[in-house]
């Protein structure tokens, strides 16, 4: 008799996380460096009004940028939300995303559209 190796729940449940992020890293890609942040990484995948939209069974819909923070940091705190220091919606790092009051994220997209028009 031949002996065969099936794969367990949990083998096949591994395979399966390491493809969604195959998946996932398919739909991002590095550019628009901002000097001092270094580059965007810009999803390619769905978007809603410009920003970043994850679709799966295991998240819902839920924006990208926020899900792969929440991976990184925990939970972003109650009362706040992630704002996008590059000023690029579509940018998913981490690294250039800070929790704020709405209040503030509303005050520098503000500052950031008035120093768009003097330029």
């Amino acid at each position: 008799m031949i002996e065969r190796e099936y794969p367990t729940p949990d083998d096949l449940v591994a395979a399966e996380l390491r493809a969604w992020w195959v998946r996932f890293w398919l739909r991002v890609e590095d550019q628009l460096h901002v000097p001092e942040l270094g580059c965007c990484w810009v999803w390619q995948g769905a978007t809603s009004r410009g920003y970043a939209k994850l679709n799966s069974k295991a998240t819902g819909h839920v924006p990208a940028f926020r899900w792969l923070w929440e991976q990184e940091h925990g939970p972003v705190p109650d009362g706040l939300v992630l704002d996008h220091l590059c000023r690029v919606q579509a940018c998913i790092r981490p690294a250039h995303l800070e929790p704020v009051t709405p209040a503030e994220n509303s005050r520098r997209a503000h500052a950031a559209r008035m120093a768009r028009l003097r330029a």
